[in-house]
């Protein structure tokens, strides 16, 4: 690595995701309530989160529901790839496999151009996405060949992965011999798990769409390329900006679906307003004073809406009229017969003689009360007889025979003034309105004319009477008239504020709407607005870090060009975004991308997609880069090298190309770095043939020593053992972290375990046997391993003693014997 290794712009993950950005930011703002972040945030992950955090107000999209309902993914672990196995797709015909090393470290995949080796870089971007960049966008031509010609029976993908806390795992994906590219099925199998369709289990939905790992020259030529919308896009993919104007567009559509409410309210008002003012009746009256109100009682509204009894008097009159008892016609004629009867019965009694009985029988009755109190004596009335016990007895007698005759006259007469009340009572029937132009009832008058007739009855009974049976005809015909007319007119005034009462309550139940929406409007406004304002802010905030990490990358490998870059920044929205970089041509002030070659362009690409894929966030511990260099001055390759070197102390970086620059600079600078070449042959076969491995590179250089006869012994005897211990531990090293990232391990831990082997022996202990503190004297008993490792402890520090070629042959075969327990 260069000196700028010491330089504050290091590349590596970044730890802080978007959301963690815009958490800060709004934190900082006193002006968002709780409430209004939760929106933000929400709004930032799903349109499903967004309406939940708005309740029942929000509006969720259903695709979105059924998306997320469908991805019930578990939370990702870190994984490393082990392999990568294809047979039957695009280039590679028979089975072929690509053994990778399932640790952080540069493999380089070498072969010419249709060696088959994009095939496996295309398999495993399949296998994982579903698609191909290569082949996206592109007419059906370039997708139709995609099972290869010479292997179609057997067509299928192998991706083998070391995941932490699970051990091996494998995603496969198979075709019939029938079927079409995305026909194929693909599952997912978890050591010591049932098998599962597709690729859920990882996880792994979120991370691919945010962190990308896998790059190919066709999408990094393409990156940079179109207009400046599509860049500002592009970028905003590769650094998962694209959360922000997501979130920005959900919480926009929230707004519309809220405010829709209080449009619809509003819009119903005023045409119900206009409706009501062609209304007479009280009720509409009352609804216009509550529509001009900020606060309108929607309770009164309502039951003013549902209310059919009208509180004007009008209304209250023709109710009444409606409801009024009308005379019985049959019970008055009775009565004035039963009356009739009465009057000639009496008058039949009311005889001269029986009117005088009736006298005499009083006068009788006295005369015998004043004997009885004061005695015999004269009578004073006539002053002749004596009113003695014999005339006492003899009145007895005549009173006894007088009163049959006249308690018939007196019941009759009784008779005769209870019929006469009855029919008094039969015309005292309630007043009516008087007629006017509001009640516009033509029977009004009539009926008041008649009942004002009904009402002169005459006094005696025989002509009540005949006036009860004379004008009970009439009254009862015009005041059932008057009834029926009273009571259409009413049906009509309510049938015509029914259909009004139906808008009403419609404005009801969308005023009612509008209220209950009302807060989450506000809320759902208010952070809208403020994503909008900070949006810019939020994105070259998120950006900064990792712009700063694209300036390292750009500056390895902008070798041998006149142009520095000075900021990366971006503005507008997505609609209309802008990318800026800001640039220095020869010192000058310049925008970057005009006057970038494409190589220029390519490196560009490169320095943004890195830092966006090596996040730590990112359970993806891989990279994947096919052909990258290509349009790259040979200065920029090595650039480029040292580029990947740092990115792959803490990631699995493989990269593919048929560039033999990126080789022989890999060779040159990168002495742990591993190195296969891919061989095509007859019939699509494929042959991966490993070239260099850090152990073997250390074996190759000692041995290039050794073949240097101008190099001095006292030099030899010093050098050759360094070179053997570097190879011993870095073949410990391999089998070490292929062993355990493979069964699981955390990297954490088999990193520490690593570093807590501080000699030779205990690498070699840990890495064979699992533990630094296992005994070799067994493993030792091959001669070759004992004198390899004695160069080890004691070489190192005294020199070789020993033959050097010798030494060289006991530690290729050391080397062999270590690296074969890397499985």
């Amino acid at each position: 690595m260069t000196d700028d290794k010491a330089d504050d712009q290091q590349p590596g993950p970044g730890d802080e995701s978007v959301v963690d950005t815009v958490v800060v930011l709004a934190d900082q703002d006193l002006t968002l309530t709780e409430r209004q972040k939760m929106l933000v945030l929400a709004a930032m992950e799903s349109d499903e989160a967004l309406a939940d955090e708005l309740g029942a107000a929000g509006e969720s999209s259903t695709t979105d529901k059924s998306a997320n309902a469908a991805s019930t993914e578990v939370e990702p672990v870190g994984a490393f790839l082990t392999s990568i196995t294809v047979s039957g797709f695009r280039g590679i015909g028979a089975e072929a496999c690509l053994d990778l090393h399932p640790g952080p470290g540069l493999t380089v995949v070498a072969g010419r151009n249709g060696s088959g080796k994009s095939s496996f870089s295309e398999a495993l971007e399949f296998a994982l996405t579903g698609e191909s960049y290569r082949w996206k966008g592109k007419k059906p031509f370039w997708t139709n060949a995609w099972r290869n010609l010479h292997q179609v029976q057997s067509t299928r993908i192998r991706i083998a992965l070391a995941e932490e806390g699970h051990g091996p795992t494998e995603i496969g994906v198979d075709w019939a011999a029938d079927g079409g590219l995305n026909d194929g099925c693909v599952w997912t199998q978890r050591h010591g798990k049932p098998r599962t369709t597709g690729v859920g289990a990882l996880g792994w939905g979120e991370a691919l769409e945010l962190y990308r790992p896998i790059l190919s020259y066709d999408e990094l030529s393409q990156r940079l390329e179109g207009t400046q919308t599509d860049l500002y896009r592009s970028l905003e993919s590769i650094l998962g900006l694209d959360q922000i104007a997501d979130g920005i567009n959900r919480l926009t559509n929230q707004v519309k679906h809220l405010k829709a409410a209080s449009d619809d309210a509003s819009a119903a008002k005023s045409a119900l307003k206009g409706r009501l003012e062609n209304v007479d009746d009280v009720r509409a009256r009352t609804v216009t004073i509550q529509l001009g109100k900020q606060k309108p009682d929607l309770t009164l509204v309502m039951s003013t809406a549902l209310s059919s009894v009208t509180a004007d008097g009008v209304g209250e009159h023709l109710r009444a009229l409606s409801e009024m008892t009308v005379p019985d016609r049959q019970a008055v004629e009775s009565a004035a017969d039963e009356l009739l009867k009465a009057v000639q019965q009496l008058a039949e009694l009311a005889s001269d003689a029986s009117t005088r009985a009736d006298t005499r029988s009083r006068l009788i009755e006295m005369a015998l009360q004043f004997h009885s109190q004061h005695g015999d004596q004269t009578c004073p009335v006539c002053s002749g007889n004596v009113l003695d016990d014999e005339w006492h007895r003899r009145a007895q007698a005549d009173l006894a025979a007088d009163r049959a005759s006249v308690a018939v006259l007196r019941s009759a007469r009784d008779d005769l003034a209870a019929r006469r009340t009855a029919a008094r009572g039969l015309i005292d029937v309630p007043a009516l309105p008087a007629a006017d132009d509001e009640l516009k009832l033509a029977t009004l008058g009539e009926a008041n004319a008649a009942l004002k007739a009904w009402r002169d009855a005459p006094a005696s009974g025989a002509e009540l009477s005949r006036h009860l049976a004379t004008n009970i005809g009439p009254v009862v015909d015009v005041l059932t008239r008057l009834r029926d007319e009273a009571a259409a007119k009413l049906s009509q005034r309510d049938d015509s504020w029914r259909e009004v009462a139906v808008d009403v309550s419609e404005w009801v139940k969308l005023r009612r709407a509008a209220e209950a929406s009302d807060q989450d409007l506000r809320d759902a406004r208010a952070s809208q607005t403020w994503l909008k304002v900070n949006a810019e802010k939020l994105r070259n905030q998120r950006l900064e870090p990792l712009a700063e990490k694209a300036k390292w990358i750009w500056s390895h490998l902008r070798r041998e060009s006149n142009i520095d870059l000075d900021a990366i920044t971006l503005s507008g929205q997505r609609s209309r975004g802008t990318v800026n970089l800001a640039a220095r041509v020869d010192g000058e002030p310049a925008e970057g991308l005009p006057v970038m070659s494409q190589g220029e362009l390519n490196a560009i690409a490169m320095a943004l997609f890195l830092p966006r894929a090596t996040m730590s966030a990112s359970p993806l511990r891989f990279v994947v880069l096919d052909d990258p260099v290509q349009a790259m001055d040979p200065e920029k390759v090595d650039g480029l090298t040292e580029v990947l070197v740092e990115y792959a102390k803490d990631r699995q970086v493989i990269v593919f190309s048929h560039d033999d620059r990126l080789t022989e600079s890999v060779r040159r600078t990168a002495p742990k770095a591993r190195i296969v070449q891919v061989e095509r042959g007859v019939d699509s076969k494929v042959q991966v043939v490993p070239c260099q491995s850090p152990a073997q590179r250390y074996i190759k250089d000692v041995a290039e020593l050794l073949a240097d006869e101008n190099v001095p012994s006292a030099v030899i005897s010093k050098a050759v053992p360094g070179y053997v211990r570097l190879a011993v531990e870095a073949a410990a090293h391999e089998v070490h972290f292929a062993k355990q990232l493979s069964k699981g391990t955390p990297r954490d831990k088999v990193e520490a375990a690593w570093e807590s082997a501080s000699t030779t022996s205990g690498k070699v202990a840990l890495a064979m046997f699992g533990a630094k503190s296992f005994s070799l004297t067994n493993w030792q008993r091959a001669a070759h391993r004992s004198r390899t490792l004695g160069i080890c402890r004691k070489g190192v520090h005294e020199g070789l003693t020993g033959s050097a070629d010798g030494a060289v042959d006991d530690l290729r075969q050391t080397v062999d014997d270590i690296l074969r327990q890397r499985k």
